[in-house]
């Protein structure tokens, strides 16, 4: 590490309390990766006169650099996030003059799944027992700049999720975590890609109106975006600060365990009281069945 260098960048987990994880294991088909989920790991992003982006990971309890990269021609602002498993980092690309967005997920060697955080577990781990991690990679061409990066949180992890971007044209823009996957197949899908519902590459992030959380209203200078859990598990509280606040809900998933607005709830009523009333007829007639047959 060279330390002459500028430190552009820096990510570390927020609060592990708050980012709840309900699987530690990806299946991809036959195979089992384990999340690298080390609570303790912080990002650092340098850059050179030589226009050098250099990422490191590495964890701040045993001092060990955990994994290095670097790309040429790049320019700062670089902004980061540090979430579960997974690294993000945007930054400017000067030879064809585009904004890019490269994703890192660290994966575990050992089998066994291993957790660090918040973990409500029977047994304790040490960072020393993560071992190392193997990182797979992407890298895709984003749409704009970005002044800050969150994620979605949810009550128990469940429900998808959600990477949220203030870009310096002042909107909160979200992209769904599977179009940021780093397995996404450059080749043709095979059936674990296909039953895994990974969607082939494409270096393009799909820019889509439906996806910008601030709708049409503009937030000046976005500095941060906070992410909070709510009662339902499948809705997520955002608030974007800059010069403004926006305050907006999410749901990645969608409200899957939410009634829709045009419920009907006078048929439910109805249905429910038409079963009772067949319940109740039903046990009458079996009743007076049974006795008449007694009689005989």
């Amino acid at each position: 590490m060279n330390f002459e260098n500028t430190i552009v960048g820096f990510a570390t987990h927020e609060s592990t309390s708050n980012e709840n994880i309900y699987s530690t294991v990806v299946q991809y088909g036959t195979e089992q990766l384990t999340k690298y989920l080390n609570p303790h790991l912080f990002a650092i992003a340098t850059l050179d006169n030589d226009k050098l982006l250099e990422i490191y990971l590495i964890d701040s309890i045993t001092g060990t650099i955990i994994y290095r990269t670097s790309h040429d021609s790049c320019e700062g602002p670089v902004t980061m996030l540090l979430d579960e498993n997974i690294v993000l980092y945007h930054y400017t690309n000067t030879k064809p003059k585009r904004y890019q967005l490269s994703v890192l997920e660290l994966y575990s060697n050992t089998s066994a799944p291993i957790s660090l955080f918040n973990s409500v577990q029977e047994t304790s781990y040490s960072t020393y027992s993560l071992g190392r991690a193997y990182v797979k990679r992407q890298s895709f061409i984003f749409p704009y700049g970005v002044r800050t990066i969150a994620s979605t949180r949810t009550t128990e992890g469940i429900t998808s999720k959600h990477f949220l971007f203030g870009t310096t044209n002042d909107q909160t823009f979200a992209i769904n975590q599977k179009f940021l996957d780093t397995r996404r197949p450059r080749a043709a899908p095979t059936a674990a890609d296909q039953e895994e519902g990974l969607l082939p590459y494409n270096p393009y992030i799909p820019y889509n109106p439906k996806n910008v959380l601030s709708y049409n209203r503009t937030i000046h200078r976005i500095s941060n975006i906070e992410t909070s859990p709510s009662f339902l598990e499948s809705t997520s509280h955002v608030i974007v600060t800059g010069l403004d606040m926006f305050y907006t809900r999410t749901a990645p998933s969608k409200q899957f365990d939410l009634l829709n607005d045009d419920f009907s709830h006078s048929l439910l009523v109805i249905s429910t009281i038409g079963l009772l009333v067949l319940t109740a007829a039903s046990k009458y007639f079996a009743q007076k069945r049974e006795l008449n047959r007694l009689w005989k």
